[in-house]
């Protein structure tokens, strides 16, 4: 019986638990020393800004929480609002929502995710006045 559990056991590690990124094993993890509360200006243009550490073969997208509206995938825009823009450098660790002409109603939070299994996010609060 005890055998049976331990191939159990090992066989919830490595279909579920070897996805999971685990702090300081080498997977992708958020740089928390960047700004994670931005002001911008009406009108104006505003970047948020997100550090990722060791991405690999991983995607960064941004999404808006007030409608869950995913706005990109890696360097690719998914929204028609032609304000936002995804901008990043090859082999650059920061992942940029650019939104020009920022509106009051563009305040709210942001988070930036990793596609790992399951996903992990870094939320970004956006005030404009």
């Amino acid at each position: 019986m005890v055998a049976l559990l331990e191939g159990a056991s090992k066989r919830f590690f490595t279909d579920f638990l070897q996805d999971l990124p685990t702090p300081g094993t080498g997977g992708p993890t958020f740089d928390t020393t960047v700004s994670s509360n931005i002001t911008g200006l009406v009108g104006k243009t505003v970047k948020l800004t997100c550090r990722v550490k060791n991405l690999g073969n991983r995607t960064v997208s941004w999404v808006r929480h007030r409608d869950i509206h995913l706005l990109t995938v890696g360097r690719y825009t998914y929204t028609s609002d032609q304000r936002f823009e995804a901008m990043h450098s090859p082999h650059a660790e920061d992942w940029t929502l650019r939104i020009r002409y920022a509106q009051r109603k563009d305040s709210g939070t942001y988070e930036c995710q990793i596609s790992t299994t399951p996903p992990i996010g870094h939320s970004v609060y956006l005030n404009i006045v």
